[in-house]
């Protein structure tokens, strides 16, 4: 997504966003799957039966595949150029009212807000901002009203997967590492620590919790900050600074 982002702003381009509703129920089954009848819709006489499938359902392990099998049908079949560097991403100047005859679907205009993401576009450039998901995951797990540090670790930590230290919630700790992940969207300058930390998934102890946390004390003190992209500006380059999500 910053990579998209930073050769738009380069080129002055404007992101606008389509949204398919319901785009996995349009994903088309090639394997044989049968549910049991909903509640609801059981059909007497014959509750012992079963149903098969002709399209996907959300929550079924091949519902992503198969949307994405369809959407790519649907792109190659109508001309667009397949990436040879990134499979999911296909090219052409013109595409928005095929889309529309093909799915049921909903112009959200600009893009303002994608997968947790902020995004401001402007006559300077783009602006990412994750304001909103850091407040949240701060909130979750219950760092809202720590202190704040300036910066997300220490110069001298050394973080070993074998300490002294008392083991703690694996699961917790995995979720507040995937959390940070995400955040690193917006934040390239976590990504640092955050790499280390994910090292210690498979047995993270009390030390290892402590500087997770100390990570989003540092992530409450700068939550406003947004990653711009500005027009012109060389594709590897990029800003952090005050936002205004």
């Amino acid at each position: 997504m910053r990579t998209l982002i930073a050769v738009v702003a380069q080129r002055n381009w404007t992101v606008y966003q389509l949204d398919v509703k319901s785009a996995f129920l349009n994903g088309e089954l090639k394997e044989v799957v049968h549910v049991a009848q909903p509640k609801g819709f059981i059909k007497k006489g014959d509750e012992a039966k079963v149903y098969r499938l002709k399209h996907a359902l959300y929550g079924l392990k091949q519902a992503p595949r198969a949307w994405f099998n369809r959407i790519e049908g649907y792109f190659i079949h109508e001309g667009f150029k397949k990436s040879a560097h990134d499979h999911t991403l296909f090219v052409k100047k013109s595409y928005k009212r095929s889309m529309q005859l093909e799915f049921e679907m909903t112009d959200l205009g600009k893009m303002k807000f994608f997968l947790g993401v902020e995004v401001s576009q402007n006559s300077e450039g783009i602006s990412l901002c994750q304001s909103r998901y850091a407040n949240e995951v701060l909130r979750r797990f219950e760092m809202w009203e720590a202190n704040d540090v300036k910066n997300p670790i220490l110069p001298d930590t050394n973080l070993m997967k074998l300490t002294s230290g008392k083991d703690v919630n694996n699961t917790k700790y995995m979720s507040l590492i995937g959390s940070l992940m995400y955040l690193t969207v917006t934040r390239p300058d976590l990504m640092y620590v955050v790499r280390l930390l994910s090292r210690l998934m498979a047995k993270p102890n009390e030390e290892h919790m402590a500087v997770a946390k100390r990570v989003l004390r540092s992530e409450e003190q700068l939550a406003d900050l947004d990653e711009a992209f500005e027009v012109g500006r060389n594709l590897l380059g990029c800003l952090l600074r005050g936002a205004k999500c």
